[in-house]
């Protein structure tokens, strides 16, 4: 029986990680892979930037043109790794916020999995800044698969 197996990917080597993994234990002829890259609304990283200081229209365009890019150049690194394992995948660019979309996009395909790359960050910076993975265990309508990095323990 045919999977959908939706892969939410960042530009980290976890991420890319995470397709090669895919790839080599979990994939089976028929499955369906759709590769998902999120970028972040200008406005949320304009928040990161600074709360009280609110960002040009030329700047946030500029921010908008650079996030794009991103994700075409992050979105086609996948699309090379899948070629190197000789299977083929869909790939989807989305803006939001990560989390939510991620969520979201696996309810919409009614996906049989989410897989994600784990970062590996502290403690203290997944306290800080959350942690995109964290969520989605916690939130995805589906059951998650975080594969952790390269010889992490």
């Amino acid at each position: 029986m045919a999977r959908t197996i939706l892969i939410a990917v960042d530009s980290s080597e976890s991420s890319y990680n995470a397709v090669r993994w895919v790839a080599t234990f979990l994939l089976r002829t028929g499955d369906r892979i759709v590769i998902l890259h999120v970028q972040p609304q200008p406005d949320l990283v304009q928040g990161v930037v600074a709360k009280d200081l609110p960002l040009d229209p030329e700047a946030i365009e500029s921010i908008r043109t650079h996030i794009s890019k991103l994700s075409r150049v992050t979105l086609q690194k996948c699309q090379d790794i899948c070629q190197s394992f000789k299977f083929a995948a869909e790939t989807k660019a989305e803006i939001g916020d990560p989390r939510t979309v991620i969520c979201e996009e696996a309810a919409h395909l009614n996906a049989d999995l989410l897989v994600m790359g784990s970062r590996g960050l502290g403690t203290l910076t997944r306290q800080l800044l959350g942690s995109v993975s964290s969520y989605c265990v916690h939130n995805a309508p589906v059951p998650v698969l975080v594969v952790r990095p390269v010889g992490a323990k």
